[in-house]
Formats: structure tokens, sequence, C-alpha cells
């Protein structure tokens, strides 16, 4: 579909849209307080279920049933294009005009693609023991998150560690405004993490990126990731994004495959190092200095990757 047909789709529902709120409801769809958004919201998705249901209806699908019925396929796609009109609506209500549907489109496309072949990589790597793996924490190691974060919160505060104990009311709208409005997209690089993601592939290793990044809850932080990664041209092999991300390390290598792990945070560290060499970069924006004798004995303390002798 080329862009003009998507944006003559958007024109046809969008004057649809508007002469049915004009003319039933005396008003403008654009001009919905929140309160209708949320109704009309609720109306178009059991709108979206009906009609899915109906195209259901449409494929001999019960198999149980034995009795013969043809599929009516242009019933099928009839009812699928019911189904999209009421998308269609439930996108003009919140703002989102054709521009705004092809990009995230695009960018959920990628997602997806990415997401199938990590994961496809991973089954194949599980097998494989003749590999170095560097397995290293996106946020603290390689982006400068909590300086950037900072940064645009312009607050007095010099730490994250001062912030949360001081006004965590605060601190947690500024860090859901930093993550949904999209700021992790242009969050500042450490120094010199280029050119030793590069050192690592040119010495044989394979660069696993790990991150707790909740982009189950905030969908678009997939996306902007791979944004960040690849404006800045950073050389890796492998993305994950887990919650539990030193366990999801843990269940799926081995200490065979695992040449060394870099993280930032010591709960994380204390973690790792019972399975794999593992170094920590603290992290003086999150944590006090005092917290470092809780780190674990087998955790190797280092100021910077350049420390580390590959």
């Amino acid at each position: 579909m080329s862009s003009d047909r998507l944006s003559e789709i958007f024109a046809i529902q969008k004057q649809f849209i508007e002469k049915y709120f004009v003319e039933q409801q005396g008003a403008h769809y654009a001009n919905l307080s929140k309160e209708d958004k949320v109704k009309w919201s609720k109306e178009y998705l059991l709108c979206c279920v009906n009609e899915l249901m109906e195209t259901l209806n449409e494929i001999k699908w019960k198999k149980h049933r034995f009795i013969h019925k043809d599929d009516n396929i242009d019933n099928f796609v009839e009812e699928l294009v019911d189904t999209f009109k009421f998308m269609l609506n439930l996108l003009l209500i919140h703002g989102c005009d054709e521009e705004k549907f092809f990009e995230k489109f695009v960018d959920k496309s990628k997602v997806v693609e990415i997401r199938y072949e990590q994961e496809k990589k991973l089954k194949e790597l599980r097998n494989k023991k003749d590999v170095k793996l560097a397995v290293i924490d996106i946020d603290g190691i390689i982006c400068a998150h909590s300086q950037s974060f900072l940064e645009l919160c312009k607050v007095d505060y010099k730490t994250i560690y001062d912030f949360k104990n001081n006004d965590i009311a605060l601190y947690n709208k500024c860090k859901h405004d930093f993550r949904i409005n999209g700021h992790k997209k242009h969050a500042q690089l450490i120094i010199n993490i280029s050119g030793f993601l590069q050192t690592l592939k040119d010495k044989g290793y394979l660069v696993l990126l790990l991150t707790a990044r909740p982009y189950e809850k905030i969908i678009r932080l997939y996306a902007d990731t791979l944004y960040w990664l690849e404006s800045n041209g950073l050389k890796y092999d492998f993305l994950f994004f887990n919650k539990a991300k030193e366990q999801f390390i843990i269940d799926n290598l081995s200490a065979e495959q695992v040449s060394f792990c870099i993280d930032d945070e010591i709960d994380n560290v204390n973690k790792l190092c019972l399975y794999f060499k593992t170094y920590l970069i603290p992290n003086y924006y999150l944590y006090d200095r005092r917290e470092l004798n809780k780190v674990n004995h087998k955790v190797t303390i280092i100021d910077s990757i350049n420390d580390i002798k590959l």
C-alpha cells in the first residue's frame, strides 16, 4: 500500500467520523474530553471484538462440526474491513494520523523481526560451546542514562539516589515522562564505549546487550532502544530485554560460553558472579559509595571499561 492510499483511507474515515460526531453528538471528535475518549474507546474496542467474532464465523473453524460449509472469503474480508474502520476511529479520537500510524507500524515491524531473529539465534547459541560472550548491561555501562535523566528533569539533585530519597513522587513522574516521551532515543553515550565494543568484535567476542527496560509496560522502549543503538553505530550480536535479566542469563547460558559480564548495579553483579566472571563499574548516581561493602568478593570492581584486560 502506498502512503497515498493510506492517507486516502484515513481521509475517508476521518470525513465520516467528523460527520457522525457533529450530527449525532453535537461536538467534533477532536474536542472530546478525557472521560469521553475513554467512553468511546471502550465502545469502539467492543465493536472491534464483535466484528472479529463475526469474521471468525465466516470460516469453517469448529473442528467438531461435520456439516459442510464453504468459507465465504468475501464476507471474511469485509468483516475485517469493518474491524479496521473501528480501529481507525480509535486512532483518530486519540490524535493519531496516518503519518504517526505508519511510523509506529514500521517501528513495530522492526521490533517483531529483531525479536524473532534474536530468539532464533539464542536457541542456536545454546548448543554452541566454542564461543566467547561478553554480556553487557545497557544503562550505566553503554548508555549514560542517569546523567541524561537528571539533565532532562532539571532538578537540583546531583544523583538519582538523592532525588529518590528526597522526592520520590516527582522522581517517579519524571522517570515515567522520560520513558514515555521517547527521551531514551537521545540519551548520552558512555565515553569510549564504541571503541570498546569494536575491540570486542575484533578479538572474536560475541557481544550480548542486556536490559531490564520495561518495554512490556511502555512498548515504545524497544523501538527507542533500537533507534539509539543504531544511531550511535554500536556493534553487538544479541539484544535481550528481560525484567529479571540476570536470571535470564543464568538460565540460558553456561559459564563456558560467557567470558564475562559487566553491570553497574550491586544486586545484579552479586547474582551474576555466582556463575560467571563479573565486573562492576559503580554507578554513584544510583547508590552511595558505602554500598560497595555489599559487593560479593567474587566481583571485580573497576573504574571504567578501559580496566578490562581482553
